[in-house]
């Protein structure tokens, strides 16, 4: 599709010729989602130790910190 075309569709109040132009950006997404997949699908393998363990914790997480609760014992001024 030509920019000129893509220019017209977007001045027109004309309905056909809108839901053609988005009917044509609809398929061309669907290509390159089609595109984005295989190429994913034909990626190697990640390396050792990149794999599925490591999918549920982001980047960058300290592996020393620890979540835990705690109760101050002080004297309550309450």
């Amino acid at each position: 599709m030509a920019m000129a075309n893509l220019t017209e569709s977007l001045e027109t109040d004309d309905a056909s010729k809108i839901n053609s132009r988005a009917q044509d950006l609809t398929e061309a997404s669907m290509k390159l989602g089609e595109a984005i997949y295989k190429a994913q699908a034909e990626a190697p393998e990640a390396p050792e130790g990149m794999g599925d363990d490591d999918a549920g914790e982001p980047r960058g997480v300290d592996e020393d910190i620890v979540d835990a609760d705690f109760e101050d014992l002080g004297k309550d001024d309450h």
